[in-house]
């Protein structure tokens, strides 16, 4: 994903690492946005818990594996809701909700399986 993004910023390391901070900040904000939408009188919480918590602000911006699998996480929750909550079936929010859940799941059964070898 890295070189993709080098491609479009022609290897500058203080560009990709924009795009990888705007990639996490999407994926943190349609997490906001989805809880926002169910319980909007707790949205002081979410904001405090989405965007200003020092652990979820450092591992969703830099150019992680984590910052990927935050912002897969909130796209999937937010398109989770949309499909089962709003019952918006189509094509589109069940596409987006699978390419997420397989990145989070090739990203972290990658994890696994270089950490643990029997």
């Amino acid at each position: 994903m890295t070189s993709l993004f080098d491609l479009i910023t022609f290897s500058t390391y203080s560009a990709t690492a924009l795009l990888f901070a705007v990639l996490g900040f999407t994926g943190m904000w349609m997490f906001f946005l989805t809880f926002y939408k169910r319980y909007p009188h707790l949205h002081l919480g979410f904001a405090i818990a989405s965007f200003f918590l020092p652990s979820v602000l450092f591992w969703g911006s830099g150019i992680l594996k984590d910052t990927v699998t935050i912002a897969c996480l909130g796209i999937a929750t937010f398109y989770f809701y949309k499909l089962f909550f709003e019952r918006e079936l189509e094509f589109k929010n069940i596409l987006i909700l699978l390419v997420s859940l397989y990145v989070i799941f090739s990203i972290k059964n990658s994890f696994f399986r270089l950490t643990y070898q029997p």
